[in-house]
């Protein structure tokens, strides 16, 4: 039975995780819209001075190869989540081919090239021939209308040209070239996106969502979603075919575009703010799912009171939350695992921060010894075991170890002093879990464990992010906003040990270091004010215990 749970419990845990994200990921889908946006033509006075230095080796290749500038134009991406994002174009057209050439930097990512190049012919008969780069074609919802597609993978801007060259040689033999202006380029170009997105609407891939607006319905979000995992797949094999013949070199991206594509990198990863109900059907369903997950280990009886715990445990998080102006809170169960509160703030002290610690533990302690306490005059055995319930879930949880509040508490206190300290204390947490998963035949502290295992590199690059911004502001006379902080935070990344990052992971740190605050290091009597906090949640019980057991002999003397 024991091996039955390890394996039915470690393939639900999988499977809930994966749900999950791929249930993120179509709720993303499903609030994206779709609009037709023209490209708009722009004068080269108007495109940011930091694009000319990521299209500057670019158009020397293609000077090179024949091109001669034509014109700039902007567009706004017709598929966006939250905000639409701009991309920027600089047009180069090669007069004996009949073929434009478009540099672009989509607001969206920095990969390793950041710089995309699409070469473009078009046709009398309303088609063309498209011929991107880095794999961008996997990344097209459904299909363009009257366009030849081609990709290339580990090519430099000449191998990509050429393959261009070829495929238009070829069709050359059925079709006529148009040599379009500028403005018939554009014209074209916007035509082409208006198809694409009428096709989709004509499909029942998108439904109208306003005039010139749509959005996807849950059948083509589910499809598509599957759709794109399995061209990710194919996308990152392919890469790895031809990550040895790699000829792209990597640019060095100006400090304004990073901080530019970061800004809008938080508008992406906005979260939406849920209403009541809303909340109240992710605690509903999370619950359920949570209940299910223990129905194979423990009795329905069990069950209710571990919700009832856990549910008091939150509340008082919740309450400390809500006291001091978190934002968005929710409660979720987490199935096979417990449950969490979730809020945002910034700027929070840290004695704020650990009241919201410790106000998740303290109510269940206080509960439990009451309720225990009650027990010694009833001899109600429910309350033995609610109250036994209390009291252990709320002390392991009081346990140094991360990712439990006592680890936190620990963290709160001490890694912000001493960073170093947190690598450690993650890889002792991490062991403490997997061998007491081992010792109680406990697969859900296994893989906790693993969790943390899988962080540990995470948590140690951020952790020296946060370090290295310290003493970099230690130098800064005055307070600095967070619009001073962006960019100091990317030219830090522009050292040796962060440069090989990958710009969303840049991203993702920097957006936890601005949304928890640069810590201050607590001085000696804050620390000593929180461990008397702490160990004073610990010791609850007798300062609950000796006033009830004085009262209980006052009123029966005999």
């Amino acid at each position: 039975m024991d091996y039955y749970w390890w394996i039915v419990g470690g393939i639900g845990l999988l499977a809930g995780i994966r749900l999950i994200s791929f249930g993120s990921k179509v709720k993303k889908l499903l609030l994206s819209r779709v609009e037709k946006k023209p490209l708009r033509r722009v004068e080269p006075e108007e495109v940011p001075g930091y694009l000319n230095e990521i299209f500057k080796g670019y158009e020397e290749d293609l000077r090179e190869l024949g091109f001669e500038f034509s014109h700039c134009s902007w567009h706004e991406e017709c598929i966006y989540f939250y905000h639409p994002s701009v991309a920027w174009f600089k047009g180069y057209y090669h007069a004996e081919e009949e073929c434009y050439a478009f540099l672009s930097v989509p607001s969206f990512s920095l990969r390793q090239n950041p710089c995309q190049c699409s070469f473009e012919s078009y046709f009398s008969d309303g088609s063309q021939l498209l011929t991107l780069d880095q794999g961008r074609s996997l990344e097209i919802i459904g299909e363009l209308p009257q366009t030849i597609v081609q990709d290339v993978l580990g090519r430099d801007l000449r191998g990509q040209f050429s393959q261009h060259r070829m495929k238009l040689s070829e069709l050359r033999r059925d079709k006529e070239p148009l040599a379009l202006g500028p403005d018939e380029a554009i014209r074209f170009s916007t035509e082409k996106n208006f198809e694409y997105i009428e096709g989709l609407y004509k499909q029942g891939v998108v439904q109208k969502a306003g005039e010139d607006k749509y959005k996807f319905t849950v059948k083509s979000a589910i499809h598509f979603m599957r759709e794109a995992e399995k061209k990710l797949r194919k996308k990152q094999a392919e890469k790895k075919r031809h990550s040895g013949d790699n000829q792209v070199n990597r640019i060095e991206v100006p400090l304004e575009a990073e901080v530019e594509f970061f800004d809008y990198f938080i508008k992406m990863n906005k979260p939406q703010q849920s209403g009541a109900l809303g909340k109240l059907m992710i605690l509903g369903v999370s619950l359920l799912l949570f209940m299910v997950s223990f129905r194979m280990r423990f009795s329905a009886d069990m069950i209710l009171v571990l919700v009832v715990v856990l549910f008091i445990h939150e509340l008082g998080h919740y309450l400390g939350m809500y006291l001091f102006g978190y934002k968005d809170l929710r409660i979720v169960f987490l199935p096979f695992l417990g449950a969490a509160t979730i809020g945002k703030a910034k700027d929070v002290s840290t004695i704020k921060k650990l009241l919201v610690y410790v106000l998740g533990p303290a109510p269940g302690i206080v509960i439990g010894t009451v309720i225990i306490f009650l027990y010694t005059v009833t001899e109600q055995e429910w309350m033995l075991r609610f109250g036994a319930f209390c009291l252990i879930l709320n002390y392991l949880n009081l346990l140094p170890f991360a990712p439990l509040d006592g680890g936190r508490i620990f963290e709160l206190i001490l890694f912000v002093r001493y960073p170093r300290l947190k690598i450690l204390f993650y890889i002792f947490s991490m062991g403490v879990l997997l061998l007491g998963g081992v010792l109680l035949k406990e697969p859900i502290l296994i893989f906790i464990s693993l969790f943390l295992l899988a962080g540990t590199q995470a948590v140690h690059v951020e952790n020296k992010a946060r370090s290295e911004l310290k003493k970099r502001l230690a130098g800064v006379e005055g307070p600095v906003d967070e619009e001073e902080i962006k960019p100091m935070i990317f030219d830090m990344f522009k050292e040796a040990s962060f440069v090989k990052l990958p710009f969303n992971r840049k991203c993702q740190i920097a957006k936890n270091i601005l949304d928890s605050g640069i810590e201050q290091t607590p001085g000696a009597g804050m620390m000593a004010i929180c461990f008397l906090m702490y160990f004073g949640v610990l010791i609850l019980p007798v300062f609950i215990i000796i006033p009830l057991i004085v009262t209980r002999l006052f009123l029966n003397p005999g």
